[in-house]
Parts: C-alpha cells; structure tokens; sequence
C-alpha cells in the first residue's frame, strides 16, 4: 500500500470509527496528473476489497469501508 492509499484508507477508517457509514474523501489537488493517482488509489484499495467506491465525483470520492477493510483497520492498530 503506497502512501496516498494509507492515506485514503486511514481517513475512512477513523470515519468508521467514529460512527459514519460513508467517508468523502476531498481531493487535495485537481491537477490532471493527481487525479489520476486519486483514481488508482482507489481503484486498488477497492480491488484489495478494503473499500468499495460509492461515487467519484470531479472533487472528491464518497467511500464505505468493508468488512475486511474494517479487519485489516483492526490488525494494525
């Protein structure tokens, strides 16, 4: 797991630690280049099944984690 998808992934699981069923991730960058290393974070961390991607938007990505995003989220703590 590179950065950018610890990224991701931590930020969506602190969310479901605190109770929410959805994250939206807000890119930081709108830059043609960073865009598409958003997209394949994602599509990874969804390939691996730690997340499943609701709705990418020209902004920001709305997430749920999954349960074995939520037991990997457990492991390494």
């Amino acid at each position: 797991m590179n950065r950018l998808e610890h990224e991701i992934f931590d930020r969506a699981y602190q969310s479901y630690l605190c109770g929410s069923d959805q994250y939206s991730y807000k890119f930081k960058s709108l830059s043609e280049n960073m865009l598409k290393k958003y997209k394949q974070a994602l599509k990874n961390l969804s390939d691996n099944e730690l997340i499943e991607v609701v709705l990418i938007s020209e902004n920001k990505a709305k997430l749920t984690i999954t349960e074995k995003g939520i037991n990997y989220g457990n492991n390494i703590i």
